[in-house]
């Protein structure tokens, strides 16, 4: 089922023996678009903790009673990472890695540090501090400026998710400043990357296409008739039809980096 991201957080966390803890936040990865860890503030059971759970652990997502259903154990909950473990790229990182740009532009080839780089030479907070490039949450995401192949398009303004595989197949956008005031859906298929210097996300279409496309009623669930339009609306990806012609390798459109 297609859900609202804002919709998860706040569910309860409910174990084999009892709740632990209330959602506060996503993580994905965002070149294949799938939810990496749910994040889950436990403070009121372990004071200042904030854990990752992997979402194979979840066994159901009761929508009715705002619940996700695991399969561990309160104590098994408990040993999970800490979020100080892994970390996305947030805004309070970005300065930094601004900094890193600073240096030779062929040590930073694909928006990190190239193998090339002697490691004393790159700063020491930032190979500490740096985190996976392709770690995403969907708190820090939203409000990033969407761009089209011929201009800016309009905010991020949420994600739909696939409760059952765990994916992110949809951004909403907001067309505000176009000519006509809307929401939309942008399937997740069509962006080519993420970068996090310039707070972009980056998308093979035209911005007439985007804007054009289907209004989104956030109240109204998203139906297989509603895929269906937006399938027909936007066409398939050209990296899709590529790689089904063989004419791409296996990472097909991640082979784009993010910067």
């Amino acid at each position: 089922m297609l859900q609202r991201v804002d919709e998860l957080k706040g569910f309860t966390i409910h174990a084999t023996d009892g709740d632990i803890g209330r959602v506060c936040d996503l993580y994905f990865d965002d070149h294949r678009w799938t939810i990496r860890s749910i994040v889950v503030d436990v403070r009121h059971w372990l004071p200042g903790r904030r854990i990752l759970l992997s979402p194979v652990s979840v066994r159901d997502t009761d929508w009715a009673h705002r619940e996700i259903i695991v399969t561990q154990s309160r104590d098994q909950v408990g040993k999970s990472p800490s979020v100080d473990t892994d970390q996305p790229l947030g805004r309070e990182r970005i300065a930094l890695l601004r900094e890193c740009y600073t240096l030779p532009y062929s040590w930073a080839v694909g928006g990190f540090f190239s193998a090339s780089a002697p490691s004393a030479q790159r700063p020491r907070a930032a190979r500490r501090r740096l985190g996976d490039p392709h770690l995403r949450s969907t708190r820090a995401l939203g409000g990033y400026g969407v761009r089209a192949v011929d201009g800016d398009v309009g905010p991020v303004d949420g994600f739909l998710v696939d409760d059952g595989a765990w994916t992110v197949p949809y951004l909403v956008v907001n067309t505000l400043h176009w000519w006509r005031s809307s929401r939309v859906l942008v399937p997740t298929e069509w962006i080519a990357w993420t970068s996090w210097i310039e707070l972009a996300v980056h998308v093979d279409l035209r911005v007439e296409r985007i804007a054009s496309a289907p209004d989104y009623d956030p109240a109204q669930p998203v139906t297989d008739a509603d895929e269906l339009r937006l399938s027909a609306h936007y066409g398939h990806p050209r990296w899709r039809r590529q790689a089904h012609n063989g004419l791409t390798g296996a990472a097909g459109r991640h082979a784009r980096p993010t910067i």
